[in-house]
């Protein structure tokens, strides 16, 4: 009897597995740091106290340079569209006082209609409007969507399969040590959408980028750095000269 229960629960259990398949969404594509010559940032980069780094942010394509997502066509209310009319992606760090994100220039106080970090960018020209809403010292906020002539002005990606985001900075305070992680991922309130504006979000994945700080020696651990090189040279210096004496006695 109790192995006819179990069995009898097992197949229902096979039965809920095949009426309820797994959900999990294929990421089509990916927010990624690169460098100002857009080069995708690879291993880990090490950064001394006091520097100021300027990243780009790109979306890109899971698929690869035909980017089929990107670039893929949509078919609603508003007609056949090609590509992506807005998104919304926040930067920001794990860890503060190691590494601090800043925008470009920094953060305004409130809303600024106009952000700068549009500028230069694919959505320049095509009746975007942007703005950094709610910008913090740690958390850049970029926002962009394609109003006029809106839906017909849309973004595809480039020959690499990405699109150009924005620009941002990333701070190492004077004295920092340790490592931080930077992280790009979707706004949730500010979402992405695709030319005809269906949501692209739950096939969006996010991006993050580790980082490590290389602690500066200080002036007297220099000093001492220094000495200990002169003393070893002159070490050297005795050494071969007292074996050149013997050989020379001998």
């Amino acid at each position: 009897m109790r192995n006819r229960l179990l069995r009898c629960m097992l197949a229902l259990l096979g039965l809920t597995a095949i009426c309820h398949p797994s959900t999990a969404q294929v990421v089509a594509a990916r927010w990624q740091f690169a460098d100002t010559n857009g080069n995708a940032i690879t291993g880990t980069p090490s950064f001394n106290p006091g520097s100021t780094i300027t990243w780009r942010v790109y979306l890109a394509d899971q698929g690869g340079t035909a980017a089929p997502f990107l670039n893929k066509t949509t078919t609603g209310a508003n007609g056949t569209i090609q590509g992506i009319a807005g998104f919304g992606v926040t930067v920001s760090s794990s860890n503060p006082s190691a590494v601090a994100v800043t925008s470009n220039p920094a953060p305004p106080g409130g809303i600024n209609p106009v952000s700068p970090n549009i500028t230069g960018t694919p959505w320049v020209g095509v009746g975007a409007s942007a703005n950094n809403n709610q910008s913090t010292a740690n958390a850049v906020n970029l926002v962009a969507f394609i109003f006029s002539p809106s839906p017909v002005a849309t973004v595809t990606a480039d020959a690499t399969g990405r699109i150009f985001v924005g620009t941002y900075q990333f701070t190492v305070p004077a004295g920092a040590s340790g490592s931080a992680t930077l992280t790009a991922a979707t706004r949730p309130v500010f979402t992405v959408y695709s030319g005809d504006n269906s949501v692209l979000d739950p096939s969006l994945g996010s991006g993050t980028q580790a980082l490590t700080i290389t602690a500066v020696p200080e002036p007297g651990s220099m000093l001492l750095c220094g000495l200990g090189a002169v003393g070893l040279a002159a070490y050297r210096r005795r050494t071969r000269k007292a074996t050149v004496t013997e050989e020379a006695a001998e």
